[in-house]
């Protein structure tokens, strides 16, 4: 079972039970199921995360959920974490394979 990791930023003014982490441009490597980025803290595997990244080119910032399914690094170096896209609209899906495309 996911759950919901409430530590990981401050929570959204308009929602407190969500929590978002936005990830600016140049942050993050989108794939196709998923995307992967750089985190000073390491997160558990299964944890539910809201996140929102940026376009690198237009700064339009996308909305989504995903789950860990991956995190691996070091306290020194930090941590890879490798997130799976969960419940996604068909235009978040669309704006996110569109980034992905765009970074090839």
């Amino acid at each position: 079972m996911a759950r919901l990791d409430k530590s990981y930023s401050s929570p959204d003014s308009n929602n407190e039970d969500v929590v978002t982490q936005l990830l600016p441009a140049n942050s993050y490597k989108i794939h196709e199921a998923g995307l992967e980025f750089f985190s000073e803290r390491k997160v558990e595997l299964y944890t539910e995360m809201h996140l929102q990244v940026e376009h690198p080119e237009t700064k339009k910032v996308v909305d989504f959920k995903g789950v860990v399914v991956g995190c691996t690094g070091n306290k020194q170096q930090g941590y890879q974490v490798s997130l799976a896209y969960t419940n996604i609209t068909k235009e978040v899906q669309f704006a996110l394979y569109e980034m992905y495309w765009a970074q090839m």
